[in-house]
């Protein structure tokens, strides 16, 4: 056997063990990205998101950092931070798992002088494992109380995460 040919079957092993370590990890970090679903959103939603996976129970609790903006009046777009935090109920070691959430969302305008909002979002969709790749199609409803800035009521986004 050659080196070459040593050193691409350690690397392979390594890449084995390794893979199989980093998916025993609780914590899961990625983005996600997305569209609202009517509203007076932009066409676009972003931001980090992290996951913490539970070993004995099929909860995982999910948070992130989503970026968006609002079109008002013209000229009065702002811009906007929510950050949910969802617990979820996810059917385990499928390829393709389905799951729901829900739990608490908070939004914030920076730049204004608007107290952060308080809310409540739920959600459902579909988890697809490929290697250490996650993806996690979902549908969720996220729902706030009035502010100064006279925003309220619900809206629905189609959100992408993608996980490691």
């Amino acid at each position: 056997m050659s080196m070459v040919e040593c050193l691409c079957k350690c690397g392979a092993i390594a890449v084995l063990f390794a893979s199989t370590a980093f998916a025993q990890l609780p914590i899961s970090l990625g983005v996600r990205v997305g569209a609202p679903l009517g509203g007076p959103f932009k066409p676009y939603i972003f931001g980090p998101t992290v996951e913490v996976r539970f070993p004995i129970i099929a909860v995982r609790v999910i948070a992130d950092a989503l970026y968006t903006r609002i079109e008002g009046e013209p000229g009065s777009g702002r811009n906007v931070w929510e950050v949910p935090i969802m617990a979820r109920l996810e059917a385990r070691n499928l390829l393709v798992s389905p799951f729901i959430g829900a739990g608490p969302a908070f939004r914030w305008y920076p730049g204004f002088n608007v107290d952060t909002q308080r809310g409540f979002a739920v959600g459902g969709g579909v988890r697809v494992s490929i290697l250490l790749l996650k993806l996690t199609p979902e549908i969720r409803y996220t729902k706030y109380g009035e502010n100064q800035l006279r925003d309220s009521g619900g809206h629905a986004q189609f959100l992408l995460g993608i996980t490691f």
